[in-house]
């Protein structure tokens, strides 16, 4: 039995030429407003220029790990990262955090997939059953991307001048 049935090739359980219900234009609208909300927050503060810091403009303590050893902990600079891309400015985010760049960068195609979905009533059915099928691949990626990023900030901050 099929652990995904959206993927069956099955006509009478899958059918991508019926458009969405007003119940699901709903629940996928939802959840564009769920994938716009981090970019509006990040369009309502400034970046820091330092990389660091731009989360203290949301009375969010600073960082602990940071603080302790002086090296940014795996999240540092997704807050900068974030306002610097909803700026237009892509090359500091990427400089800055590249996977709080690519973490934007997604926010920003979900935002735009689902918002089409829901006014267009054009199902996600394909998009869901390939996510569905490739999630180990994409955690790996996602995991790989997310360290590769905490080993550049912790050779930029080695970089630096003291």
């Amino acid at each position: 039995m099929n652990q995904y049935p959206i993927c069956s090739s099955n006509r009478k359980t899958y059918r991508p030429d019926l458009p969405a219900s007003p119940r699901y234009r709903l629940a996928v609208l939802s959840l564009a407003l769920i994938g716009l909300t981090p970019l509006v927050i990040a369009s309502l503060i400034q970046p820091n220029p330092s990389g660091l810091g731009s989360h203290r403009q949301l009375h969010l303590p600073p960082c602990g790990f940071y603080e302790q050893t002086g090296y940014p902990c795996p999240t540092c600079g997704m807050t900068t990262a974030f306002t610097y891309l909803v700026r237009g400015r892509f090359f500091h985010a990427f400089t800055v955090q590249p996977a709080g760049a690519l973490a934007a960068l997604a926010c920003l195609i979900f935002t735009t997939i689902t918002t089409y979905s829901a006014f267009t009533a054009r199902r996600l059915d394909n998009l869901i059953c390939w996510i569905a099928l490739h999630r180990i691949h994409l955690i790996i990626i996602g995991l790989t991307i997310f360290l590769l990023s905490w080993g550049w900030l912790c050779f930029m901050t080695w970089m630096r001048p003291s």
